[in-house]
């Protein structure tokens, strides 16, 4: 990967396995490579929603209102991103070097600044982690989302799915 690479996000279904191959390549050079099963994208749609509330500012005391103001942000996020530009993949990272690995938990923890901290927990209990800006997670929702659908998995990304009760700290498992 050149130097002053930008961060990339990959997602393709993978039908013998049933799955989502995450592939996300960094600036700092390495790559990760995950797989996502149906039921923590389910979840992880879910969260999600809850997550892009969560950033609406304050001043806005009216939930529907919040959850219309965030999925315009969302929205216009996903319009921005640029999704013409090949994957560049790089060197892969040291938890992947057994191949892509399958993710059995994960969280999403709001940051200051529009950023959130993402966290998943690998097969044999590592944790992978990073901070992403909304808009590099909203880009990266959308993949998921479209290659969920396109795997016809049936999934519905609806606010009140899941709760931050049933999902505490904003994991889902």
């Amino acid at each position: 990967m050149s130097a002053g690479q930008q961060l990339q996000f990959s997602v393709t279904f993978q039908p013998v396995e049933d799955r989502l191959l995450m592939r996300g390549s960094f600036p700092d050079g390495t790559e990760i490579r995950i797989l996502l099963t149906r039921r923590l994208v389910r979840g992880m749609l879910a969260l999600v929603d809850q997550v892009a509330t969560r950033l609406v500012p304050g001043d806005i005391p009216d939930p529907s209102t919040q959850a219309k103001v965030a999925e315009f942000t969302r929205e216009a996020a996903v319009q921005q991103a640029d999704f013409s530009r090949a994957y560049q993949t790089g060197t892969v990272h040291p938890a992947m070097a057994e191949g892509a690995r399958l993710v059995t938990s994960l969280s999403l923890t709001p940051q200051a600044g529009e950023r959130i901290h993402v966290s998943f927990t690998l097969d044999k209990g590592e944790k992978l982690a990073f901070t992403l800006g909304t808009d590099h997670l909203w880009g990266l929702i959308d993949l998921i989302s479209r290659q969920a659908t396109q795997a016809e998995w049936n999934l519905v990304s609806a606010p009140g799915q899941a709760t931050l009760a049933e999902a505490p700290k904003g994991t889902v498992n």
